[in-house]
């Protein structure tokens, strides 16, 4: 519908929770963009070099950003003041921030580039005072680039560069040494994730070109893999679900952006109005996870 050209490094973009912005970071700012203006029509200084990511509130009041300074930031978004400024240690970066559901909290996926390794933190939004980690006893060569509340709260999950994900308890706001459970599957780093709307299902990204979608429920099939999105020609570096959550859209370094199916009725569905053809039973193993191919209607 409409292009926007930016000319400095942009390395996180998303509406405003109220949509009338779009919002990018860059290169040491902040822009504000409404919706079919084609410039900025507002900039906020906010890190000394790249801003990394940012993130607001379900409210929409806070606005959350991290930079290559070295810094957390809470902002007012409606008065565009800064509330708190988080130094983290020194050669720690926070490549991914979100907000708890309840906004009292802030989780970090942090880098610490010198040894190659990373923890989750959580921060108090109110004080900008460190909570607690998450992860203290894994490999300290493990490091994390993104993190995700489930839409209850209850859980906190992050990508890691040994190919997994993994989903912490995080019902109590207590320090945790080891995950709830691990979600294995990728061949490399997983570079974000999210929850669906209902909190049923993790999407993961991955530099291995794929998507995948899991089963994050409790019981007896809470981690297992659901689907596996191919067709990228290199790294999926974002995705997210539609509001019904009943599509997963799946960008791409490539230049492309992919959306699939999250229901296997409705993909069978689809791909019965389309086929020229039926799937093997490796098709079916490899792409619908299922032992054998769903009988024809």
């Amino acid at each position: 519908l409409r292009e926007i050209r930016e000319y400095r490094i942009c390395c996180s973009l998303a509406f405003s929770p109220d949509g009338k912005y779009l919002v990018s970071a860059a290169d040491g700012g902040i822009r504000l963009w409404e919706t079919g203006a084609e410039t900025p029509v507002e900039a906020i200084a906010a890190h000394n070099g790249v801003v990394l990511k940012f993130a607001f509130n379900r409210q929409g009041n806070l606005l959350a950003t991290t930079g290559r300074d070295g810094t957390l930031k809470i902002w007012d978004f409606a008065s565009r003041q800064l509330l708190q400024t988080i130094t983290l240690e020194e050669d720690v970066y926070a490549y991914d921030v979100k907000f708890s559901p309840d906004g009292k909290t802030l989780a970090t996926a942090s880098y610490m580039s010198l040894q190659g390794s990373g923890k989750i933190e959580l921060w108090d939004v109110a004080s900008g005072e460190p909570l607690f980690s998450l992860g203290e006893g894994l490999d300290e060569n493990l490091a994390v680039w993104t993190v995700d509340f489930s839409p209850d709260g209850e859980q906190l999950a992050g990508g890691y560069s040994d190919n997994n994900a993994r989903v912490w308890d995080v019902s109590e706001m207590q320090p945790q040494a080891q995950p709830a459970f691990i979600l294995r599957g990728h061949s490399d780093s997983i570079w974000t994730l999210a929850y669906s709307p209902d909190g049923s299902r993790l999407a993961t990204a991955s530099l291995d070109y794929t998507a995948r979608l899991w089963d994050v429920t409790p019981g007896e099939t809470q981690g297992q893999l659901l689907a596996t999105y191919p067709g990228h020609t290199a790294a999926v570096s974002d995705v997210t679900f539609s509001p019904d959550g009943l599509y997963l859209s799946a960008a791409s370094w490539d230049g492309t952006v992919r959306v699939y199916f999250t229901q296997l009725e409705d993909l069978l569905a689809a791909a019965r109005e389309r086929r020229i053809r039926s799937l093997t039973a490796e098709e079916c193993q490899q792409y619908l996870h299922l032992e054998a191919c769903p009988p024809a209607p």
